[in-house]
């Protein structure tokens, strides 16, 4: 058997030192991946297998002096969904659409918008509709909890007990002066999925509930606060005045017993004002506006 050559043997030299080389880099990047840039790489896959929806605490309730609701909280439903993880946003889309009457491009626009790891698609929706949209199973879009503030008696002391946004949040009035006690802290429904939507084997699903907000008694007295709202319209009639309020007080304890005025506003549409001559200057602005 013949002897490689010193060329061939110095070739081989050459091959291995090479793939020596290659090696170690490769062990190098390696770790540099693993150890150095560990903490960074772990927070991006979490990031992208982390499912986290925030469920809203329940606003805290206002009574009167005598127990009875002016303000509540009822318990509703929110669309959520993850464009990554639709695979189909025109048909998921025209679906949705449909089921919650919404404008059907709208819809398949955030659906399709990646950029934003959540969306909600929209917001108090009955428990009928809800279970529709389940039965019909599309991948990335779930159902949340929610709640939507109510005010009973409509217009009922709408300048005492004010309104709250869209996001349940104090806008006027004891809603806002007691925000922060009323509003109590959101929870979350945290647990990680595959590329897919699908929960992850040894995943550990985890849910925070939310921590419902105090409740709030007012001095104010249901029957008197009627009482008061009615003659205070009635005021405003007969006077033609272009506005009249009132207050009623215990003597004895300092107590407000009734506040009113008019004319007022209904607390679930605050945007919509009661009064028809004011109503019709904010059609006739919004009209110019579209012009």
């Amino acid at each position: 058997m013949s002897q490689p050559s010193i060329s061939s043997k110095r070739r081989l030299v050459v091959i291995f030192f090479i793939v020596s080389l290659f090696m170690f880099a490769l062990i190098i990047r390696l770790g540099w991946i693993q150890i150095v840039q560990g903490e960074h790489y772990k927070e991006l896959a979490n990031s992208q297998q982390t499912r986290d929806i925030p469920i809203p605490s329940k606003r805290g309730t206002i009574y009167d002096r005598n127990g009875k609701e002016l303000a509540i909280s009822a318990s509703t439903n929110t669309i959520w969904a993850k464009p990554k993880e639709v695979t189909e946003p025109e048909k998921a889309g025209e679906i949705l659409s449909e089921i919650l009457d919404l404008d059907a491009d709208e819809t398949i626009k955030k659906l399709k918008d990646t950029k934003y790891g959540l969306v909600r698609v929209e917001r108090w929706v009955d428990d009928e509709i809800a279970d529709e949209i389940r039965s019909k199973k599309i991948k990335g879009v779930w159902i949340a909890e929610d709640n939507k503030r109510y005010y009973p008696y409509g217009n009922f002391a709408s300048y005492v007990l004010g309104h709250t946004t869209d996001d349940n949040k104090g806008m006027a009035g004891v809603e806002l002066e007691y925000e922060k006690y009323l509003s109590g802290l959101p929870g979350r429904w945290i647990k990680n999925t595959d590329g897919a939507g699908r929960q992850l084997a040894f995943s550990v699903e985890r849910y925070h509930p939310p921590e419902d907000g105090l409740s709030l008694v007012l001095t104010i007295d249901e029957v008197i606060q009627h009482f008061a709202e009615k003659a205070v319209e009635k005021a405003l009639e007969v006077n033609n005045a272009k506005r009249v309020s009132t207050i009623v007080m215990d003597i004895k304890t300092g107590d407000i017993l009734a506040m009113a005025a008019k004319p007022d506003y209904d607390p679930n549409v605050p945007r919509i004002p009661l009064d028809e001559t004011l109503k019709l200057q904010i059609d006739w602005k919004w009209m110019m506006k579209k012009s």
